[in-house]
């Protein structure tokens, strides 16, 4: 199928005035081709043969980034020409030759055309400029930004996809010889070894991936809560990874006494994984299925739901205290989450919560619609992470829109959301989880490059694997906080045309109608409270750091304040950043409607006995909107002194920032 052309020929002659006078800023020839990107318009390129450096060129596969810009590319074996067209202009390029021609007339470039993986690689400046492009090179990271030759761009809306492997992958349930606890007062405590697993059709060893089940009503301490996750545990063998789901009833019951900070738990855990071992190294432990040479110690990845969710972090932080190291990331779903306590405790002993993050990547899924963790304890994680910068690994937040808490666990029946509208179904919320758990997963592992929600060099998405979400994430270094709200930064920030900047603080309880979740009694979240009455109204905010080179994103964490009548009810907010270097030089990048971090929040006021005020049902989460630094091509981005947001996109409305960040 034809690609639409581009016209070239008023730009072709500049080009090939300028073409060797622009070379990209001396480099070693020995960069590596994983530590190049390419960025067009925002978005990066991903190619199947990896860009090249030769002598201080950039070299791309000229078939995917020419059509990506509009132009046809056909390739003649017989002469290993490479023919790019557009409208009635014609180049022709031969491998290993340093002469192409244009519309029949020869000239000359200083790196030739090569073949590298059947594909053919030539200088990305050439191809760019030639079909009527910007190209900058952002040397600290290595990136080529390619953009439109434009004071304004828009940002592009996407969905984050990950195509799942289907395979016919066994589920199997086991039931070993029970394992024994131990309690405070040494009274041995039994404890069921049971569970599902699925192994993956890839040879060993393999990944492997606990899923731990929370608390809920149960008549047994048999009831098979674990096998609520089947769905998952499937899909997850048939990424690869050998998955595993176990009972963890006599953690959450008081027949033997009380577990102490997940003691039982952990104790499950410890004991799962050395009868694990010993079936992997041949030994018939009673799982029904061989797993000799099947599973890899070295990484293990943890899922939790609920109170699992929180069981999950208890493991690692226990395993920190006893000096192991073996626990390569964790997802949490829906998580009740500890206050933990820095100060030993006189009975039992020092707290295996206490201390900081977790130094692994870390993923957590909100399901909007909680009738459980009504208050989405899980966000509050996130916030103390982004505020203290003090986590050296990725922390990815999901807060995933028509979610309720029961749905990700299939024994878990009942609905337990409030909401009767925009819903999802157990399905939808399954395919999300699979979804999610297997790219995560992918990425962490190494079996994929970072992409989408999980790394800087993406926008985030508008949606995630086609369901409504807002996802932010903490990426730790290079991370820079230029803007940061307080009642001095606030009073800093100019405002115009009708725009204002106050600054709020929202408090545990208070008579406030802002409602970010995980706020508890112990957390007061600093923000700036933007509003404007008219079309053209502007916020300028004094910057801590204007050296954004280093850095390949600008992030704004940001909602839209439902309860303020300045947002018509019902709909998103769209708004305009815009960068101003020393020289004066400005780019402006819009932010549309359907930006996921911009939209309405649902919800309602209701007043209550306990309050003189209404306040706020439902949670207007703040998320991040990530904007490519790449898109800001043009400007110095070593010398940025002004950041202002623009609201010339909507008549009137009201945001809540807490922050803005360069990641």
């Amino acid at each position: 199928m034809k690609t639409m052309r581009k016209p070239m020929r008023s730009i072709l002659a500049l080009f090939l005035a300028i073409l060797f006078l622009l070379p990209l800023a001396p480099i070693a020839e020995a960069v590596s081709a994983s530590e190049i990107i390419v960025v067009l318009d925002g978005t990066p390129v991903e190619f199947d043969v990896q860009p090249q450096l030769v002598s201080g060129r950039v070299l791309v596969p000229v078939r995917f980034i020419a059509e990506e810009l509009g132009a046809e590319v056909d390739w003649d074996p017989a002469s290993r020409t490479v023919t790019i067209e557009a409208n009635d202009d014609v180049i022709i390029l031969t491998i290993g030759s340093n002469s192409f021609t244009m519309n029949g007339e020869t000239q000359q470039m200083d790196v030739a055309p090569r073949l590298a993986g059947g594909r053919t690689l030539v200088p990305v400046r050439f191809i760019a400029e030639a079909l009527g492009k910007c190209v900058d090179w952002l040397h600290p990271i290595r990136t080529v930004a390619i953009n439109t030759i434009s004071e304004t761009r828009a940002l592009s809306l996407y969905d984050m996809t990950f195509p799942l492997t289907v395979d016919g992958i066994r589920v199997h349930e086991f039931t070993l010889e029970d394992g024994t606890l131990s309690t405070w007062n040494d009274i041995p405590v039994p404890a069921p070894m049971e569970g599902i697993i699925s192994l993956p059709n890839f040879p060993g060893p393999r990944p492997i991936v606990f899923l731990i089940h929370g608390l809920t009503r149960i008549e047994d301490i048999h009831d098979p809560v674990y096998a609520g996750f089947d769905y998952l545990v499937q899909q997850l063998a048939a990424e690869g990874f050998v998955a595993v789901s176990i009972n963890v009833n006599v953690e959450y019951t008081y027949d033997f006494g009380e577990s102490i900070w997940g003691g039982w738990g952990y104790d499950l855990f410890n004991q799962h994984i050395e009868r694990l071992k010993a079936a992997n190294a041949g030994e018939d432990m009673g799982y029904g299925i061989d797993l000799t040479n099947t599973i890899d110690f070295d990484q293990i990845h943890l899922i939790g739901h609920s109170r699992g969710g929180e069981l999950v972090d208890i493991f690692y932080r226990r395993d920190r205290m006893e000096g192991i190291s073996r626990i390569s990331s964790i997802i949490r779903i829906a998580p009740t989450v500890i206050p933990y306590n820095q100060e030993e405790d006189p009975e039992f002993g020092p707290q295996p919560g206490a201390g900081p993050h977790p130094s692994i990547p870390v993923g957590i899924i909100l399901p909007e619609f909680d009738g459980d963790v009504r208050s989405l304890e899980g966000q509050s994680v996130f916030d103390e992470v982004l505020a203290s910068g003090e986590s050296d690994s990725m922390l990815s937040l999901v807060f995933l829109r028509g979610a309720n808490h029961n749905f990700f666990n299939r024994f878990m029946e009942r609905d337990e959301g409030t909401s009767q509208v925009n819903r999802l179904t157990r399905a939808e919320q399954e395919e999300f989880m699979m979804q999610y758990a297997a790219a995560f997963l992918a990425v962490v592992s190494g079996s994929r490059a970072p992409w989408g929600t999980f790394v800087a060099s993406y926008a985030q998405p508008q949606t995630m694997f086609g369901f409504p979400a807002i996802a932010s994430t903490y990426i730790p270094a290079p991370r820079a906080v230029i803007a940061a709200p307080s009642a001095s930064t606030s009073a800093a920030v100019t405002t115009s045309n009708g725009a204002s900047a106050g600054f709020h603080v929202q408090a545990w309880n208070e008579d406030g109608y802002f409602s970010h979740p995980g706020i508890s009694s112990d957390v007061r979240l600093p923000l700036y409270d933007l509003q404007w009455s008219r079309n053209g109204g502007a916020a300028t905010f004094p910057l801590l750091d204007g050296n954004f080179s280093a850095h390949h994103a600008l992030s704004l964490y940001i909602a839209v304040d439902s309860s303020n009548d300045r947002n018509p009810e019902g709909h998103d907010q769209a708004l305009t950043v815009v960068l101003r270097d020393t020289a004066g030089e400005s780019r402006s990048i819009t932010i549309p409607r359907g930006t996921a971090a911009l939209t309405w929040n649902p919800g309602g006021l209701e007043q209550d006995e306990w309050s003189d005020h209404p306040h706020w049902v439902g949670h207007m989460p703040l998320g991040e909107l990530r904007i490519p630094l790449a898109l800001f091509g043009g400007i110095d981005l070593r010398n940025i002194a002004e950041l202002t947001v623009s609201f010339d996109q909507t008549n009137t409305g009201a945001v809540m920032i807490s922050g803005i960040y360069l990641t």
